[in-house]
C-alpha cells in the first residue's frame, strides 16, 4: 500500500530523501546495511506492509522519525522536510520521555513478533529521570516482555527500553532484542562463550531455557540475524 501525503507520495519522499543525502539507493542501503532488493521493494510497494525494523533502519539512516514522513505537508521541495530528529525529552520537573511501543518481544523461546502497523504504532511516556544518560536519546523504544527466560532480571509482563547501537558498541552480558530467521527474543549477548559463535544466553531459574549460538559469521554476514539494541533500562508491577 502506498501512501500519499499531500499530493506526494511517501515512497516519493523517502526516495528523494535516500537520493540527496547518499545520491542513490545502492549507497544507502549499503549504508543502512539492508539488501537494495529491500529498499527498493520498499519504495516501490509501499510502506505499510514492511517490516518494523527495517523501516527503522531506513529512518536512523536518513536521521528522521516516521512520524515526519506523515506530515501532511505538501510542500515538495527537499529543503521543506526537515532531516532532524523530532526531540523526545521535555525539559523540566516531571518531564518524561515518549517513544514508540511496539508489540511484546519473547522472553523465551524464538517467537513470530506480533504484527504491527508501523504508522500507526503505540506511544508510551517513560520518567526522564529513570533513564539517566540514555535521556536525551532520540532513538530508544519500548517493548512488553513475554516469557521467563531472563527472569533472574527482567520478570514477564516487565516493560523494557530499549537503545540501537553499532554491532560493534554491544559488551558481554548486555541484554538485547535480537531476530533469528525473523523470529524474536530478548537474551544476554556472550560473544566470547564459544570460538567463532555468538551465544545468546537465557537468564532464568528455569533450567529448560537453553542457550541460542549463532555463527559470527551468520552475525555480521547476513540477514538471517539482526541485534535491534540494548536494554537499558525496565519497569515491572509488583
Amino acid at each position: 500500500m502506498v501512501i500519499r501525503s499531500g499530493d506526494m507520495t511517501i515512497e516519493s519522499k523517502l526516495k528523494r530523501l535516500i537520493e540527496d543525502k547518499y545520491d542513490n539507493i545502492k549507497n544507502f542501503s549499503e549504508k543502512i546495511d539492508l539488501p537494495y532488493t529491500t529498499v527498493r521493494s520498499i519504495l516501490q510497494r509501499g510502506v505499510m506492509n514492511s517490516k518494523v525494523e527495517n523501516i527503522i533502519k531506513i529512518c536512523d539512516g536518513l536521521n528522521i522519525k516516521s512520524e515526519q514522513l506523515l506530515s501532511s505537508s505538501e510542500e515538495k521541495s527537499t529543503e521543506k522536510v526537515s532531516t532532524k530528529p523530532t526531540p523526545i525529552h521535555r525539559k523540566g520537573v516531571g518531564s518524561t520521555i515518549k517513544m514508540p511501543h511496539y508489540p511484546s518481544i519473547a522472553a523465551g523461546t524464538l517467537a513470530e513478533m506480533e504484527s504491527v502497523e508501523v504508522w500507526n504504532v503505540d506511544k508510551i511516556d517513560i520518567p526522564s529521570v529513570m533513564l539517566g544518560s540514555y535521556s536525551n536519546s532520540s532513538d530508544l523504544f519500548s517493548m512488553r516482555v513475554n516469557g521467563e527466560s531472563m527472569d533472574k532480571v527482567i520478570p514477564d509482563g516487565a516493560i523494557i527500553v530499549v537503545k540501537p547501537v553499532e554491532n560493534s558498541s554491544y559488551k558481554d552480558g548486555d541484554i538485547v532484542v535480537f531476530s533469528y530467521n525473523e523470529e524474536y527474543s530478548l537474551k544476554r549477548y556472550r560473544p566470547n562463550m564459544i570460538n567463532e559463535f555468538v551465544v545468546f544466553e537465557p537468564d532464568s531459574s528455569n533450567p529448560n531455557f537453553k542457550s541460542i549460538p549463532v555463527s559470527k559469521n551468520d552475525l555480521y554476514e547476513s540477514n538471517e540475524v539482526n541485534i535491534y539494541g540494548k536494554v537499558v533500562f525496565f519497569s515491572t508491577t509488583l
